[in-house]
């Protein structure tokens, strides 16, 4: 059943993607394979790779990002059209209190802040991650960039 549904999910994705051009605003550039810089859980065990997709379904901007090939659901993060505008990148939010929050044109951070976007400054995470399609930035990049990163990116939308 959860194959069928995961199934079902990456076609709506796969075949209702929206590509947009302006600046904030997510693009199907996002898709493919990212290497992590810490490991993650999956069904099929830790993993430093996930598949991300971004596309559009019934209206709604989503990304979903895939840890393994079978068993698994994907991680489904809604677009942020607020925040994306403010901040001039495209973020990404998901129910679990995640947010995926964009790098570079290949990169992102994933986190879990104690407060919404907009809401304080953060300085306190439960999670913090590095995505990258290009194996030197995950290399190149630490827990601590990568949280000061999230940070920065609270400080300005508090300023906003």
């Amino acid at each position: 059943m959860k194959t069928k549904l995961f199934s079902t999910l990456l076609i709506y994705v796969a075949f209702l993607l929206t590509a947009h051009a302006q600046s904030g605003v997510a693009t199907t550039a996002i898709n493919g394979d990212y290497q992590l810089l810490e490991a993650e859980r999956s069904a099929q065990g830790p993993t430093k790779i996930k598949k991300m997709e971004y596309g559009e379904v019934n209206g709604q901007k989503m990304l979903a990002a895939l840890g393994c090939e079978k068993g698994c659901i994907p991680a489904v993060y809604s677009y942020q059209e607020e925040a994306s505008k403010q901040l001039g990148i495209p973020v990404f939010f998901n129910s679990y209190g995640l947010y995926m929050i964009t790098y570079d044109e290949d990169s992102f951070v994933s986190c879990a802040p104690g407060t919404p976007l907009g809401k304080a400054v953060w300085d306190k995470f439960s999670y913090v991650n590095f995505y990258s399609k290009d194996d030197k930035k995950v290399a190149d990049m630490t827990k601590q960039k990568a949280t000061e990163y999230a940070i920065a990116i609270s400080k300005r939308m508090a300023e906003k």
